[in-house]
């Protein structure tokens, strides 16, 4: 089902709200995507992403390109997909979450704050357990990139001084690789703090 009415106690049925699709999407059987809330304000959803059987996309979401949402798994209103993230078995992700670019849900975990891209994040509530190597790896990520997204990581949970910290240090060391800029300003744009490690 695409595009029905978003389940929204207040939603002006009214209003002609609209979901937006690109190209080369998959949807799988009984898997439903809700259409916005505002006019304004449309459901996104990019291209060449994969929906399993009984997958959800909530109301006013924004979805990239190339994710995969496995059976069952459940987006909540108003959150934003990067790209390469992997949503695995009966996730729940709470409403205005940022799951980040190549990152991985593993099954049955409950996402209550923004999920770092290249991470993956496991239990209820969910933790950082590590990076997603097989993601990377099969993106194509050189050994060095990956090294250098490791130590990012080992800086912002393991260094003992403050995220705030950890961040202004990173960008003090000078000649940041693309994937680690984004990193800084994945944490420093978050709105609903970012989820720790294990």
């Amino acid at each position: 089902m695409i595009g029905v009415m978003p389940q929204d106690l207040g939603f002006n049925q009214q209003l002609l709200t609209k979901t937006v699709i690109g190209d080369h999407n998959i949807f799988r059987e009984y898997s439903n995507i809700h259409k916005g809330t505002k006019e304004d304000s449309p459901t996104v959803i990019g291209n060449k992403n994969y929906f399993m059987g009984n997958s959800h996309v909530g109301h006013d979401c924004i979805l990239g390109n190339n994710n995969i949402l496995t059976h069952g798994a459940v987006l909540a209103g108003h959150v934003t997909l990067g790209n390469f993230a992997f949503i695995s078995g009966l996730v729940a992700v709470h409403q205005f979450c940022f799951v980040g670019d190549y990152s991985m849900v593993a099954g049955l975990a409950k996402v209550v704050q923004d999920v770092p891209p290249y991470s993956t994040v496991d239990g209820n509530p969910s933790t950082v357990v590590g990076l997603n190597s097989v993601g990377m790896k099969r993106a194509g990520f050189s050994p060095e990139v990956r090294n250098a997204i490791k130590h990012a990581y080992k800086v912002i949970y393991h260094s003992g001084i403050s995220t705030r910290k950890a961040l202004d240090e990173l960008e003090a060391s000078g000649n940041l690789i693309e994937q680690v800029k984004y990193i800084i300003k994945f944490f420093r744009d978050s709105d609903r703090g970012v989820t720790n490690h294990r």
